[in-house]
């Protein structure tokens, strides 16, 4: 039993639904799994923002009456079957709860407590008894490959039934994967779909309930699978005696060739295709929402369920239309299939959470072999999340193939990200880096940061990690120089990051650096030398910069304002 990142993400969302969190009973006293980072930038993303004073609030203690105060409530009470966690009610879900219970709370929390309970029925009719006429019932339990959790598993169509049978309205179900993804899979309803809702994948799913009480029922109505009441037993189909119409061979071979498409696109990264690598490929029984924002359109996450639902039509259809209409609109799925992955053409690596496109061309075998191991600027990645705070506006010097300005941008806490790059052919990779990675706040300058407005020889190198000013690096071309003391005044950063191969040495000479507070710098020492390595240290010692040795290892070195907060 537990509220970790998903268990609040649902909470938060139920939270911007409406849910009135004023008097809440906690299912068995629930731990919290949360830190600052997570809390921070949790409710930030839901438009919450918290102070420190809040976040130790909740952090207090190792229960989570904290949060729910946060939330809203004025009381928070836990009920279990055992004292062992300090809950105040004591009682077992296994038989009837007192009258007095009844219509007691404007919220009741399960997060984890009602799949331990044998007498299941029971405890969640308890638990809905429980809840005022207007409250919600809100719970994170147990769906798919959680087998040996507790005694049981459980379907979206349990909730949508017993629910609407029993006085609830606005009932939603959605899943949810064991682990920290800011995205839910919306349930449809199984009476309303008029099919059943299922699934198999290869991963631990929860499911998150939400519904509003409408009525008080005092007796429970047990209700029957939607699909045996509304088709076996009003003798529509009542002794399966129906066939499908025998399939067209022109037909067959076009789906064939659909599957084979589906299944080579089960290999693809999550960030293109979250569907595919979790099992939620059929469109028409899962929606991928953002809970941070229900109404925003997920259509370019979802590209793929859109030809998924196209063909899920079609494949319903099939007893209905001709051989040769049914032909085509699968050909116009196949047709938009292709259009898709001839723009995903590419190989891709997944490194610290980012998708890197790997392009032939400005790609040498030498980054790429590092990409694909996971070793690309891992060092500077593992610096940014402890470095990063609210508010940030991030500007990267030196930006590669948008790996590190795609990595910040993600972070809850960064309000803006600029980044620089002089060598052309790793524009275009850094805005793919971007889009596909779905991140629109960062700004792409092709050019170079120098003392005034110009050009300048730069070098690339066949390994662009490498290129750089330095005549020695590659070839050289022109390329523009823009004054770095007006794009400090313009964007006014925070943060800088520099990675620009022994440019460092004398970038910062005469600039006026207020308002940066830190600066995570890659020095090239074997370029600038002994004397250069102390000509920026001084530059820097001068503005009140100072070495911070918890955020530097080796050549990645970090400088922090002796004012910073």
């Amino acid at each position: 039993m537990g509220i970790g990142y998903q268990g609040l993400q649902f909470s938060l969302f139920a939270k911007n639904k409406g849910v009135d969190f004023q008097s809440t009973l906690m299912i068995g006293r629930q731990n919290h799994y949360l830190n600052a980072e997570t809390l921070r930038g949790l409710f930030l993303r839901f438009a919450l923002p918290l102070v420190d004073a809040d976040i130790h609030s909740i952090l207090e203690g190792e229960y989570a009456e904290g949060l729910f105060r946060h939330l809203g409530a004025s009381l928070v009470d836990s009920l279990d079957a055992s004292d062992y966690e300090g809950a105040n009610i004591l009682h077992d879900m296994n038989h009837a709860v007192t009258e007095a219970m009844h219509e007691k709370y404007s919220c009741v929390t399960d997060f984890g407590s009602l799949e331990h309970v044998f007498n299941f029925p029971c405890a969640l009719k308890n638990a809905i008894d429980m809840v005022k006429t207007g409250g919600h019932f809100l719970s994170v339990t147990t769906a798919n490959n959680l087998m040996g959790h507790g005694f049981y598993q459980f379907s979206p169509e349990l909730f949508f039934n017993y629910l609407e049978e029993n006085g609830f309205v606005e009932i939603e179900v959605h899943m949810l994967l064991y682990r920290n993804m800011p995205y839910f899979f919306r349930a449809r309803n199984p009476k309303a779909l008029g099919s059943r809702v299922e699934l198999v994948n290869n991963e631990p799913v929860m499911m998150g309930v939400l519904a509003r009480k409408a009525e008080r029922k005092a007796k429970a109505t047990f209700p029957i699978q939607s699909d045996y009441q509304n088709t076996f037993w009003k003798k529509q189909d009542v002794d399966r005696t129906e066939r499908p119409v025998p399939v067209d061979p022109k037909l067959a071979a076009s789906l064939l060739d659909f599957k084979s498409r589906m299944t080579a696109l089960a290999s693809w990264p999550e960030s293109i295709s979250p569907h595919f690598v979790n099992g939620f490929e059929n469109y028409r029984l899962y929606q991928l929402i953002d809970p941070a924002d229900d109404k925003k359109d997920t259509s370019a996450l979802s590209g793929m369920g859109a030809v998924l639902h196209n063909i899920n039509r079609v494949i319903d259809d099939l007893a209905r239309d001709n051989g040769v209409k049914v032909v085509s609109r699968v050909q116009q799925a196949v047709d938009r299939l292709r259009s898709l992955t001839s723009a995903a053409s590419l190989e891709y690596a997944e490194n610290h959470g980012v998708l890197i496109p790997i392009v032939p061309g400005v790609f040498s075998d030498q980054i790429a072999s590092a990409v694909r191991r996971g070793d690309y600027e891992t060092s500077e990645a593992s610096e940014l999340d402890s470095l990063i705070q609210p508010e940030e506006v991030i500007l990267e010097i030196g930006a590669g193939c948008g790996f590190i300005s795609t990595y910040c941008a993600k972070n809850p806490h960064t309000k803006a990200v600029h980044c620089v790059e002089a060598n052309p052919a790793l524009i275009e990779v850094i805005r793919l880096t971007h889009e596909i990675n779905r991140v629109d706040n960062v700004q792409v300058y092709h050019e170079v940061l120098a003392k005034e407005e110009g050009e300048t020889d730069f070098y690339v190198h066949e390994d662009f990690w490498a290129s750089g000013t330095h005549d020695f690096l590659g070839k050289p071309l022109k390329v523009k120089t823009t004054p770095f003391q007006r794009r400090l005044e313009e964007i006014r950063p925070t943060m800088l990051i520099v990675d620009i191969e022994g440019g460092e040495a004398t970038l910062f000479e005469g600039m006026d650096l207020t308002g940066v507070k830190k600066i995570l710098l890659e020095v090239h020492q074997p370029t600038i030398g002994r004397r250069g390595m102390k000509r920026l240290f001084d530059c820097l010692s001068e503005q009140d910069f100072h070495y911070d040795m918890w955020h530097s290892c080796r050549s990645i070195v970090t400088f922090s304002h002796i004012d910073r907060g």
